[in-house]
């Protein structure tokens, strides 16, 4: 009788979860909303198609979108589900997810609501921005790009999404620069059977890899070619830009000065070599907007970020500019460092994530 016992235990062990099939979450409500327990009773909430805690057999996809700096993950939900979801296969085989990364200084786009068992972050660079891969508020060791390795993980877990195969991460303006920083950063270690994708969209800076950038004035054009402000061929090398701009190469904008949280150089597997390893080799799409190339209010103007480009449309240099301009000139600078990273231009949009979202190219590179 024992025998026969722990005959039926193993054979209920091996069943698979009783699997009712659910319709997608399509509108960014509280019917939507889940959060993840981080640190204590401090949560991690996220607006999804499909709950992330219940067993789903059909999910073979998932995208994890990355709002702006105005920090709305519903209207980013909104965007990516009704244009992945316009095709029923897709509708049922994928789950969108976009985390929400609340702010709490109280100014200017970053205040949120405050609630006690949320985490939240500040908005405006340095140790605690979420954009940066910064510190939680109020945390000792809880940072955004862990959250997103935590949403990873979930994901990974067969026994909730069994036939997954697919990952995206998206992310547009703030949102892309914190895909770009966080594809360089995370160490995730998926079953080989999982592929990542990192999608980057018009963000207003990026993250080299080295001290090397182009001359001043230079620029660089998506038929891979380079020039210098009279024409002749450009190259990447370390420009004495220290003069120009002390400090134009500590993270966010470059390597130096990892000296927190998350993206910490002194541990194991964050050295430059390891970082500079781990982007370089991985899935990574660049899209930018035909127009997006105005000094706009939320456009980065500093010196670090002028360093990685800084023509703007009307200048009267003639030159593609803005956000559209350092991102041509980014994808150049991999290419020449070995990456199999592609670039889109898309056409007729601005900086408008509605407009990026609903392209075609963009929806082509998300579903790969």
């Amino acid at each position: 009788m024992r025998i026969l016992a722990f005959a039926a235990m193993a054979v209920a062990l091996a069943t698979p979860p009783v699997y009712a099939q659910v319709s997608p979450c399509v509108v960014a409500d509280a019917s939507c909303k889940e959060s993840l327990p981080a640190v204590g009773q401090k949560s991690f909430w996220y607006f999804r198609s499909y709950p992330l805690q219940t067993y789903n057999a059909d999910i073979t996809r998932a995208v994890i979108v990355i709002h702006g700096n105005a920090r709305d993950a519903p209207d980013y939900f909104d965007a990516v589900v009704r244009a992945l979801y316009q095709d029923p296969s897709v509708l049922r085989t994928t789950v969108v997810i976009a985390p929400h990364f609340k702010g709490y200084t109280g100014t200017l786009n970053c205040s949120d609501e405050v609630l006690q068992d949320a985490l939240y972050w500040s908005c405006s660079g340095g140790t605690t921005d979420w954009k940066d891969g910064g510190r939680a508020h109020l945390t000792s060791g809880t940072y955004s790009f862990t959250m997103i390795d935590r949403l990873v993980n979930i994901l990974n877990d067969q026994s909730v999404f069994p036939n997954l195969t697919k990952i995206t991460i998206a992310g547009h303006s703030a949102g892309g620069q914190f895909a770009q920083r966080y594809a360089a950063g995370n160490q995730m270690a998926l079953g080989a059977s999982v592929s990542v994708k990192y999608v980057i969209a018009n963000p207003g800076s990026y993250m080299y890899l080295d001290n090397t950038r182009l001359p001043n004035g230079g620029t660089c054009r998506d038929d891979g070619t380079c020039v210098d402000q009279d024409g002749s061929t450009a190259l990447f090398t370390p420009y004495d830009w220290e003069t120009i701009c002390p400090g134009y190469n500590n993270y966010k904008y470059g390597l130096d000065s990892r000296s927190f949280g998350y993206m910490n150089s002194t541990q194991p597997g964050f050295s430059d070599d390891e970082v500079r390893s781990r982007f370089i080799g991985r899935a990574v799409a660049y899209l930018l907007g035909e127009t997006d190339q105005l000094d706009n209010a939320s456009f980065d103007r500093s010196c670090p970020a002028n360093a990685e480009g800084s023509h703007v449309a009307g200048d009267g240099s003639g030159l593609v500019g803005g956000r559209r301009e350092r991102g041509t000139i980014f994808w150049n600078y991999m290419q020449r460092l070995g990456a199999n990273h592609t670039l889109t231009v898309v056409p007729t949009c601005d900086h408008n994530e509605l407009c990026m979202y609903s392209a075609i190219e963009t929806i082509q590179a998300i579903l790969f």
